[in-house]
C-alpha cells in the first residue's frame, strides 16, 4: 500500500547549509512506487529552483512562515492529504497527527556546549529531545551522530538510523567571480560562527602569506554567530579576505574548481557537506578529523589539527603544491552516493506498519 509523507521544507527557503542540500537532494534521489511525497514550503519559485522538471516530487504551499504557525498549518496539511509520515529536521509540532520521521543531523551543542550560547543550547536542548522521543524513525549521517543521539537523548533499541549521505552533483555550466579570476585562492566553506574556526583560519593564514606567498583566502558563508575577535584579526589581512554570501550553485563549482584548496578546520561537525562537495570535485583538501569529520580521513590531503595554528598553517602549503589531478580526492567516494541513501530511507520507511 502506497504511503504518504508529507515533507517539512521550510529550509529551501532560507539561507543554504547542510540541511537544505540533504532534504533537496534525498528527495530528488528518491524514486518508489510506493512512496508519494509532498514537498511543504512557502515560495514555490524556491522550490521550482531545486526541483526542476521533477515530477514525483510534488510542490504544497505553506501559507505562513512563521515556525509556530507552520507546524499547525504542517498539521492541517497531514490531515488534509492523510499523510502517513511527517519529515521534518530537528523540531516537530507540538502536536502529533501521524508517524514522524525525525532528521537529527546532529547534537554538536551538547558535545560540545562551549562554543554555543545558553540561549542557544536550553530550548534546543528540550525541543531536540522531545522530537526525538516521539519520532518513529530518526535519520541521521554518520556513525559519530547515531551513538551520540542515543547517548545523550537514552535512545536504545533500532530507532536510530545511519544513512551516509550523498556527495553533491553541481551543475555543468560553471559562473566565474570575476574578482577572483586569474588569483590564487584557498577557499573554506562554511557559515560563521565560532565552532567553524574561522579565527584561527585567519591567523595561519596571515602567518602563511608572510612567508611571501600571493594568495588570497575567500570565506563562502553567511555569518551566524560572529566571533568576537573576527573583525580586528580580518582587518590585519586587508584586501587578502575575500567573504562572500548567498553564492549560486554556479559560482560555488567554479570556486572549487580553481582554488588552490580547500581547508576545512570545523571544530565539530554533524556531517561536512562543504567535504565532500570537494572531495566530489577533486579539490585537495584539507580537513580536521573531530567528530563526524573522521568518516573522510582515508580521503583527504591533508588531517589538520584544528587547534593548532601551525598544522592549520601547513596545510596551505600541502594543498598549494597539489594539482586538482593529483589530490586523493581523485580516490573513490562511492560509498557517498544519494541514490543509496534515498534506497535505505525508502526501506526504513516501508518497514514501519
Amino acid at each position: 500500500m502506497k504511503k504518504t509523507v508529507l515533507v517539512d521544507g521550510h529550509c529551501i527557503d532560507s539561507i543554504a547549509q547542510g540541511s537544505v542540500t540533504y532534504v533537496t537532494e534525498l528527495y530528488k534521489a528518491l524514486e518508489h512506487p510506493e512512496i508519494e511525497v509532498l514537498f511543504c514550503n512557502h515560495s514555490e519559485e524556491n522550490f521550482e529552483k531545486y526541483f526542476t522538471n521533477q515530477t514525483k516530487v510534488k510542490f504544497v504551499q505553506v501559507e505562513t512562515e512563521s515556525r509556530f504557525k507552520r507546524y499547525t498549518e504542517l498539521n492541517n496539511l497531514v490531515e488534509k492529504y492523510n499523510a502517513d509520515f511527517l519529515h521534518f529536521q530537528y523540531t516537530a509540532p507540538f502536536q502529533k497527527k501521524c508517524k514522524w520521521i525525525n532528521t537529527l543531523h546532529d547534537i554538536l551543542f551538547l558535545e560540545i556546549p562551549k562554543y554555543f550560547p545558553l540561549s542557544y543550547i536550553i530550548p534546543r536542548a528540550l525541543a531536540f529531545w522531545l522530537a526525538a522521543k516521539r519520532s518513529e524513525i530518526i535519520i541521521t549521517g554518520s556513525e559519530h551522530s547515531k551513538k551520540s543521539i542515543e547517548s545523550y537523548f537514552n535512545i536504545s533499541g533500532n530507532k536510530v538510523k545511519s544513512l551516509g549521505y550523498g556527495s553533491p552533483l553541481f551543475p555543468s555550466k560553471k559562473e566565474a567571480v570575476k574578482k577572483l579570476e586569474g588569483k590564487a585562492f584557498f577557499l573554506y566553506v562554511s557559515r560563521i560562527e565560532p565552532r567553524k574556526n574561522h579565527i584561527e583560519l585567519i591567523k595561519a593564514f596571515e602567518r602563511y602569506i608572510q612567508y611571501g606567498h600571493d594568495s588570497f583566502l575567500v570565506l563562502v558563508g553567511a555569518i551566524s554567530i560572529l566571533p568576537k575577535e573576527f573583525k580586528e584579526i580580518a582587518a590585519r589581512l586587508n584586501n587578502r579576505l575575500v567573504m562572500l554570501q548567498g553564492v549560486p550553485e554556479a559560482q560555488l563549482s567554479w570556486l572549487y574548481s580553481n582554488c588552490r584548496g580547500h581547508i576545512y578546520p570545523s571544530l565539530g561537525e554533524g556531517f561536512g557537506f562543504p567535504v565532500l562537495e570537494s572531495l566530489s570535485l577533486g579539490v585537495p583538501t584539507a580537513s580536521a578529523m573531530n567528530t563526524s569529520l573522521s568518516a573522510f580521513e582515508s580521503l583527504v590531503d591533508f588531517k589538520i589539527a584544528p587547534v593548532n595554528v601551525e598544522s592549520i598553517c601547513q596545510s596551505f602549503d600541502i594543498l598549494n603544491k597539489l594539482s586538482h589531478e593529483h589530490s586523493r580526492a581523485q580516490r573513490t567516494i562511492k560509498c557517498f552516493n544519494w541514490d543509496s541513501h534515498a534506497s535505505e530511507f525508502a526501506d526504513v520507511v516501508l518497514a514501519v506498519d
